[in-house]
C-alpha cells in the first residue's frame, strides 16, 4: 500500500530525468543524487525517506500537478499487476481526447516529442528498470494518469502474458 503523497513523490521521479517532462523541474537539478538515481533507474524502494521526502516537495513544481492532483482523491493505492487487456479497458485523459486507451493505441502519433506513441518508438523494453503507473477511477473504470510511454512500449514490445505494474486506488 501506498499513501498519497508516496504515489506524489513516485510520480516526481518517474518524471524527474524524462526528456519529455524533466524541463519542469530545471531549478531542481542543482540537486544530482536524485536526478541520477532516476537516470540510472535504481528503485523508488531504493530511496531513503529523506529523498522521497524531497521529490514531494518538487511535486509543485511538476508541469502536469493538476493531473497529480486527482491522486488526493483516494486514500490509499495498491500495486496490481495488468495484462494488456486490462490497459486497453482504461480511459486516457483529456491530453489524449478522453478516449478510451485502445483508440489512442491504434492511432497514428502526432509527429511531436510530446507524443508518447512518438516517444515509445525510441525506448527499449526495459520493465525491470519502469517505475509502475499511475490510473485513477474515471468513467466507470479506470484513467492512466502517468506511465503513458512506458504503457505504449509495453503493448508494442511485452511478450504474451507479460505484466506492467499500475498503481490503483484502495477503495
Amino acid at each position: 500500500m501506498a499513501s498519497v503523497d508516496e504515489m506524489k513523490s513516485r510520480w516526481v521521479y518517474s518524471e524527474i530525468s524524462s526528456p519529455r517532462w524533466g524541463h519542469a523541474y530545471e531549478l531542481l537539478r542543482g540537486h544530482t543524487p536524485l536526478l541520477e538515481k532516476a537516470q540510472l533507474h535504481i528503485p523508488f524502494s531504493s530511496l531513503t525517506a529523506d529523498e522521497q521526502a524531497q521529490l514531494l516537495e518538487y511535486a509543485p513544481n511538476s508541469s502536469r500537478r493538476g493531473l497529480m492532483g486527482r491522486l488526493a482523491g483516494y486514500a490509499l493505492y495498491r500495486l496490481e499487476h495488468w495484462d494488456k487487456s486490462q490497459l486497453l479497458a482504461t480511459h486516457t485523459t483529456h491530453a489524449f481526447g478522453s478516449v478510451p486507451y485502445a483508440d489512442f493505441f491504434a492511432a497514428d502519433p502526432a509527429d511531436d516529442a510530446n507524443d508518447p506513441r512518438a516517444a515509445a518508438k525510441h525506448l527499449p523494453y526495459y520493465p525491470g528498470t519502469w517505475e509502475a503507473a499511475i490510473a485513477v477511477q474515471e468513467h466507470g473504470g479506470f484513467m492512466l494518469i502517468d506511465g503513458y510511454t512506458r504503457s505504449v512500449v509495453f503493448m508494442k514490445e511485452a511478450p504474451d502474458g507479460a505484466r506492467l505494474p499500475v498503481w490503483v486506488p484502495d477503495e
